[in-house]
This record gives structure tokens, sequence and C-alpha cells, in this order.
């Protein structure tokens, strides 16, 4: 239901990464986070059990879990956790499985191989080129499927951020900053911004009326329908939008 519709996984997907944020303040990990525990309930939200393998400190041993037993599922378990320890799993466990699930709901396919999210056959970008909010995916993805554990956000509540800042930008309509990116004009919804100047030809410049001086650099664009500019300026260093 979410397939090629970025906005939509992240607001399906919302409470359960709220739900497992507040598992995560608690101490506990769930560990086993994959579609098959995730369910419908009555009004048709999003519910995640089988919480048979949360792991906790439990010095009564009432817990479930075994010591030495596997920790996940395969396919949705991150490469770090491979022969570990349950007592050794930390948060960042069920952010990778989250970042899976995601995917999978965005790309419609049901399994991520490792962390290959970016690989031509596997990145929502190549598979839904017309859309262009999926350019928001893969810097979130970027950030919990990952091969080293370093890399990916701590936990839960990490993720619940950058979840609420993409659905942000996506909501407010906000393009990414990126040459590749098409870019829609937002006063003819039309035409699309073609990228005419960087400061590096002065005569581009000048015709736009403007006289660039000292560090001063200038992107401009303008619309391939009905003229429209839009300007990006700044001095010396590169905006980090414009790094990415």
């Amino acid at each position: 239901m979410s397939k090629g519709n970025l906005l939509r996984a992240l607001e399906t997907i919302r409470p359960i990464v709220e739900g497992v944020a507040t598992l995560h303040t608690r101490g506990y990990v769930h560990r086993d986070i994959k579609p098959e525990n995730i369910f419908l309930d009555s009004n048709h939200k999003l519910v995640l059990g089988d919480c048979g393998l949360v792991y906790f400190e439990d010095e009564k041993h009432a817990r479930i879990s075994a010591t030495y037993e596997n920790v996940g599922t395969r396919d949705w378990m991150p490469p770090w956790a491979m022969g570990m320890r349950i007592d050794q799993v930390k948060p960042t466990f069920d952010v990778f499985a989250l970042g899976k699930v995601l995917w999978s709901m965005v790309s419609g396919k049901p399994i991520l191989p490792l962390w290959y999210f970016d690989k031509d056959s596997f990145n929502v970008e190549i598979l839904f080129p017309e859309s262009r909010s999926m350019k928001f995916a893969n810097p979130l993805f970027a950030k919990c499927i990952v091969e080293e554990e370093a890399d990916c956000l701590s936990d839960a509540s990490k993720l619940l951020y950058e979840i609420d800042e993409t659905i942000g930008r996506i909501s407010f309509g906000a393009d990414p900053i990126d040459l590749n990116v098409k870019r829609v004009c937002k006063v003819c919804g039309i035409g699309e911004y073609i990228h005419l100047s960087r400061n590096d030809d002065q005569m581009d410049t000048r015709n736009f009326g403007l006289e660039p001086a000292g560090a001063r650099k200038m992107r401009i664009f303008t619309c391939s329908h009905c003229g429209n500019v839009q300007l990006f300026s700044y001095q010396r260093e590169i905006p980090p939008a414009w790094q990415q």
C-alpha cells in the first residue's frame, strides 16, 4: 500500500518506530523486527508483535530468551550481530531492522540483501525515477541500513527524529538540493528548473543583471516553461546542502 510512496511509508511505520523507541528508553531490545511480526489492528494501523525474543536485563531469570540463543532472523538482522551473544545486543539491532522494513514498504520487494539499498537493483531512486520525494529515502537508509554498527543511529528515538524530519520536508514540498534531481517549477508546476550558471560563466550571471563581487558565488536556475528563476548565493565555502 506504500510501494513507491515514501511519505505514506514513513507515516505508516512511524507508530512502530515510536513504540520501539519507548522499548529502548526502558532498556529493552525487540530483536526480531520483520514484516511477519507486524500486524494490522482493527483501525488498520500497524502493530508490532511477537515479543518473545525481547532482551532485557533480568536478575530473576524470568525472561524467555537464553543468553546463547539465536539473536534474530537472518535476513533482518544487522551484520555486526552475527555470532553475538544476546546480552551484547544494542538498540542499533532494531534500528537496522526497522530500516529494512521501511525499505521493503517503499520498494515493494520482500527482502533486501545485507545493506545493499544503494545497489541499482534495490535503489528506490532508480526503481521510482519519477518520484520527487524518493531522493530523501537513501540518506535516511544510510543512517540505519549499514554494514558497521558505528554508522548506525544509536536507537529508535534517533530514527524517529529522522523520520519526522523527512515527513516534514516532504509535506512542505521541499526539493532535495541536488543538480541531478528534476526540480519542478514552483510557479507554473509544468516546467523544470534548468541549471544555468554556477558563477563560472560571468556572462550568464550578467544576463540576469547580477555582478557577483569578491568571494560571492551563485547558482542560477530558470524554468523551462515560464522562465521563473531560482537563485542560490553563497560565499567562499559551498553550503552543506550542495556538498551532498
